[in-house]
């Protein structure tokens, strides 16, 4: 830690402590630095902790699976079809 570095204090409920106690302790780190890389997580993935359901995965996978199944029925048309017609 920098020396110059200015701490700042957060209040939160004992059960809240608690929980937090037990993810650091799991993840064998810290309070403060789970608290930081918490923050980076969310800063990067610019996810919202409150949303449980991860839309934006969801959102991402359905995309993935849209251009997927269009890159196939390109395929299909383009290059199955002619050959099958080609065929009989």
């Amino acid at each position: 830690m920098n020396m110059q570095e200015t701490l700042r204090t957060v209040k939160y409920s004992i059960a809240d402590a608690v929980k937090f106690e037990k993810i650091a302790s799991k993840l064998g780190r810290s309070k403060r630095q789970v608290l930081s890389q918490m923050i980076d997580y969310f800063y990067r993935s610019k996810k919202d902790p409150k949303d449980m359901n991860d839309e934006l995965l969801k959102n991402t996978i359905v995309k993935g699976q849209k251009d997927s199944i269009g890159y196939i029925r390109t395929q299909e048309k383009d290059l199955l079809i002619p050959i099958k017609g080609e065929l009989l």
